[in-house]
């Protein structure tokens, strides 16, 4: 049975605000939203809808894991040493997958080298 339409001023009729929707992120900082609809248009001069139909919000969850990268071994330096035994070293650095994050500082290896006795 169709509703016959009187010429009234029928105001606009929206649903209540949905639950929440997921944070958009598993970890660290998202976004979740709610909406809600139109059960009935405003019609005839009525009441107008609100323009706000959804709502966004901000979520935070746990903190996400760092992942530190760390890179390739460098060659090995000069030996310290003109003769006799000295020092060589190399290195290698880490850098988290945020950026923003601290990772160990870079580590160092140290082998002896021996050059030509003195």
């Amino acid at each position: 049975m169709s509703k016959v339409d009187t010429g009234q001023p029928v105001d606009c009729v929206v649903s209540g605000w949905s639950d929440w929707s997921e944070c958009s992120q598993t970890c660290g900082r998202g976004r979740r939203e709610r909406v809600r609809t139109v059960v009935t248009p405003a019609r005839n001069g009525g009441q107008p809808c609100p323009v706000d139909l959804v709502e966004k919000a901000r979520c935070r969850l746990r903190p996400c894991a760092i992942v530190c990268r760390i890179g390739h071994w460098s060659e090995w330096s000069a030996c310290s040493a003109n003769c006799g035994t000295g020092v060589q070293m190399r290195q290698r650095s880490a850098k988290s997958s945020d950026r923003r994050s601290e990772c160990p500082p870079h580590q160092t290896e140290k082998r002896i080298c021996v050059v030509n006795n003195c």
